[in-house]
């Protein structure tokens, strides 16, 4: 935002400074996507990982059933309540892919997520590097003498 705040009026020449801006911002925007990206991919995995994992595991299903029945008996209700309550467990038969699969995928997303780091490091590195090497051009696009000096030598 701040290198948007600082981009002069559009005008005929000396955009030099303008055209470092525009480029520095550019690549902000690229890495930020980037970025992102890789951070949206750990849904991905653990999406991945969960539909692997749900083969293995036992599922389990709880049944409640209640019934209520009144009975008369001259002149006298009784009410009778049953309950029963039911449990069951499916276990499915587990095959050693489901194991390795779930294996490769962590393996997969460790080697990713180095790899992701090391990136996301490179990238603050670069934009660290945009900012110190073409900071006179950021805070000056012109050269128009924000702080009086331009490095020139002038009559006036």
């Amino acid at each position: 935002m701040w290198i948007a705040m600082k981009a002069p009026a559009i005008s005929d020449g000396n955009n030099f400074g303008v055209d470092v801006q525009n480029y520095v911002a550019s690549e902000l925007k690229t890495m930020r996507h980037a970025m992102q990206a890789m951070i949206d991919g750990a849904s991905n995995y653990h999406w991945q990982r969960g539909a692997g994992l749900e083969k293995l595991v036992a599922t389990v299903s709880h049944d409640t059933e209640e019934s209520t029945s009144t009975e008369t008996e001259e002149g006298k209700s009784k009410a009778k309540s049953n309950k029963s309550d039911k449990t069951s467990t499916k276990t499915p038969v587990q095959l050693a892919d489901y194991r390795r699969y779930a294996t490769a995928l962590d393996v997969k997303q460790y080697h990713a997520a180095y790899t992701q780091l090391c990136d996301m490091r490179n990238c603050y590195i670069k934009a660290r590097l945009l900012f110190a090497k073409n900071q006179k051009r950021l805070a000056d696009p012109r050269g128009d003498g924000e702080g009086g000096d331009r490095g020139v030598m002038s009559m006036f």
